[in-house]
């Protein structure tokens, strides 16, 4: 991850993304991280991608910049009391996102491939089969606190991740998110579920402004579509605007469309034959037990991303 990158490359980095403003906007940003860092957001050689973020969101007028600094205050006092700085500063040490345990747990219980592959517009993307989730199992092996470990180990590490490619591209990098809602049934969108599924749209939502460029949700039902209208009230209207939800069938079209089939699994219909290696390492899949790689990771049916998983042959050796 970003501590694979040396402190000149950061700062070339860093340049490459500065040259890419205005000088206003390079003053702007000057003066945010000020902001961030007087109410005790904690800075590192990737800070700059990252406040950029906020102000991108909000635009670099200056009722844009004032919402913000409001938005950095808020999040700077959040991160302290969360452990989200202490996270950032272990993934930054060395830490893989399978370092944690309750990573492995969630990915037993729910087929995620994050940080998969880049869309042909430089996006980074990620793959939910929600549909596929192993919901007893979630709630048998997760409680609360696990779970909130493993949304907030996968949120810090997708933004530094994010923060990472933005320095190597000079310009903002983002996530694409796609759902694949096939299977969702009534299981899925119990209380309870969408009790802890509201932690996973609202933490992002309130906290990592410009993590996701779009949210792509293909074969939705409409028990899909009831359980999304629960959670989209409370959701900001710009994330609102960035969520699209498609009807069932025509998915490898849809995706083709969205991202381009070079980068979707070949379950999509896409190019991509198994899990990237460098993949699989960057996530730290060496660090699970091969077991549990080979049984317990991503469950579902073998058309989704349980099929394509453990089709790749995971033997790290």
């Amino acid at each position: 991850l970003a501590s694979s990158m040396s402190e000149s490359e950061i700062a070339r980095g860093v340049a490459r993304l500065l040259r890419g403003l205005t000088a206003e906007q390079r003053d702007a940003l000057s003066a945010a991280k000020k902001v961030f860092e007087a109410h005790g957001g904690v800075v590192d050689g990737f800070t700059d991608a990252t406040v950029l973020r906020f102000l991108t969101l909000h635009g670099f007028e200056p009722r844009g910049v004032a919402a913000a600094h409001k938005q950095l205050k808020s999040t700077a006092a959040w991160r302290r009391k969360s452990g989200a700085n202490e996270l950032r500063a272990s993934l930054l040490n060395g830490d893989k996102l399978l370092t944690s345990t309750e990573v492995t747990r969630l990915y037993c219980c729910l087929p995620f491939a994050i940080n998969h592959s880049v869309t042909s517009d430089g996006d980074l993307l990620c793959i939910a089969s929600v549909g596929q989730a192993d919901i007893d199992r979630f709630f048998s092996s997760m409680d609360y606190a696990a779970w909130t470990t493993a949304n907030l180990r996968h949120c810090e590490w997708l933004y530094l991740r994010l923060d990472q490619l933005s320095l190597l591209a000079g310009r903002l990098v983002r996530g694409c998110q796609v759902f694949d809602c096939h299977g969702v049934g009534v299981k899925h969108v119990m209380p309870r579920v969408l009790w802890r599924a509201k932690d996973a749209t609202l933490i992002p939502d309130k906290y990592y402004p410009e993590l996701f460029s779009r949210i792509i949700c293909v074969d939705v039902f409409d028990i899909a579509v009831r359980a999304y209208n629960v959670i989209k009230p409370l959701l900001s209207k710009d994330m609102q605007a960035r969520i699209v939800l498609h009807p069932p069938g025509g998915v490898p079209e849809i995706l083709d469309k969205a991202v381009g089939l070079a980068c979707v699994p070949r379950c999509y219909g896409g190019h991509v034959q198994v899990l990237p290696m460098e993949v699989r390492s960057l996530l730290g899949y060496e660090l699970v037990p091969q077991e549990t790689l080979d049984f317990d990771f991503f469950p579902g049916e073998p058309q989704h991303l349980g099929g394509y998983h453990h089709g790749a042959g995971l033997d790290m050796s």
